[in-house]
């Protein structure tokens, strides 16, 4: 993995807000409060007025589209941004909840890492003091990662976060309770596992900060404990460590890895009867053409263990900067999540749900470039095959 690297920066001091500043000018939904970092709906009053239910996330930058990228109707009312890898300082959560707080109450999603859950804790503190209570505040609080489940201070929060922001945000659009909504968010055990073959670089060399600096001067990167032969299973998306280091081998082999880790060791999260909503995010270093063949092995594996896909989404939804990776998130599928997950929304970084025909067939034989010249198959045969 390369240890060294330029980015398409001002300056590492700034890159959180002008990258929330270019996000926002192209979003004419979207209300940024720069001075702290908060991406709103610019009708964050109206849904207030209306009677909803706000929902407000956050946490450290370094992850997006997470969690900016999901503000708009049917998901976040609004995201509160740190530093990249950061979490918030309480004030300027507070200042998102004066913002946004609602007589219907607000949900605070957070991931479950120490900082966030100080500091958005101490902010849902110090604004139930302001209010005497009048405004309801809940946190829920996401722990998907299956690597640290067995954690004293819980499960780290990863992808499975986005998932919250969709199904609890489509509640309040509904009209929901703040109740209603904490009840369900209870019931959601999404569960995710990490592959990668080095962990993020960031943005904070000399060169980039300094007119005199030399623009080869190098930096520390964290993915140098990695060799061109091994990949990671289990790391975290601020570079904490995986949970096993194995040989590297095709991804087919990867996938099975990680998905026969997931599934049977959570029966209460996936029940094969009821199908599982499958979630194949890319960390932020792959290409089109590595998310591809992971979703196909994935929906492979699946097929192979005779195990249901009620679902796909597949993108980049939470990433670690520029890590060379992907993390497969898999969580029950029920009809009002199925329908929840669906509803419309105007968040456009959501890449949407797809649906998987279970009769697709993966077993392909690689081509030889001198069978390029031969006929071409029935491609229409072909299509009947496998329609997604």
């Amino acid at each position: 993995m390369p240890t060294n690297r330029n980015y398409f920066i001002n300056s590492s001091q700034s890159v959180v807000d002008e990258s929330l500043a270019g996000y926002t000018l192209s979003q004419p939904l979207l209300f940024l409060v720069q001075k702290e970092r908060i991406v709103l709906r610019k009708d964050f009053e109206s849904v207030k007025s209306k009677g909803q239910v706000t929902i407000l996330s956050g946490g450290g930058s370094g992850h997006e589209p997470s969690h900016a990228g999901y503000v708009g109707r049917g998901m976040l009312t609004a995201a509160v941004c740190g530093d990249i890898f950061a979490s918030p300082p309480v004030g300027h959560i507070l200042t998102a909840l004066r913002l946004i707080g609602s007589a219907a109450g607000t949900v605070v999603i957070v991931k479950n890492y120490t900082g966030d859950r100080l500091n958005f804790g101490l902010a849902i503190d110090q604004f139930r003091a302001e209010t005497n209570g009048a405004v309801k505040v809940e946190m829920v609080l996401v722990e998907d990662d299956w690597a640290t489940r067995n954690s004293p201070v819980g499960a780290r929060g990863l992808c499975g976060t986005v998932l919250f922001h969709k199904i609890l945000g489509a509640m309040a659009e509904e009209g929901q309770s703040l109740q209603a909504i904490i009840d369900i968010a209870s019931t959601l055990r999404p569960s995710t596992l990490a592959a990668a073959l080095g962990h993020a670089t960031i943005p904070s060399t000399a060169s980039q900060d300094s007119p005199a600096a030399s623009s080869s001067e190098p930096r520390s990167d964290p993915g140098e404990s990695f060799t061109s032969n091994t990949y990671e299973i289990g790391l975290g998306i601020h570079n904490e460590p995986g949970i096993e280091q194995r040989t590297f081998e095709p991804v087919k082999q990867i996938v099975s890895t990680v998905l026969g880790n997931l599934l049977p060791q959570n029966p209460d999260r996936c029940v094969p009867a009821d199908g599982t909503i499958v979630v194949v995010n890319n960390l932020g270093g792959l290409t089109s053409f590595e998310v591809n063949i992971v979703t196909k092995e994935v929906v492979a594996w699946f097929q192979a263990e005779k195990l249901t896909v009620s679902c796909i989404i597949t993108g980049t939804l939470m990433s670690s900067i520029d890590m060379p990776g992907f993390s497969i998130t898999v969580l029950r599928a029920t009809t009002d999540t199925l329908r929840r997950l669906n509803t419309a929304t105007e968040c456009k970084c959501w890449p949407g749900v797809l649906s998987v025909n279970p009769n697709c067939n993966f077993n392909m034989t690689p081509r030889h470039d001198s069978e390029s010249t031969t006929k071409a198959p029935d491609s229409e045969a072909h299509l009947t095959d496998c329609q997604v």
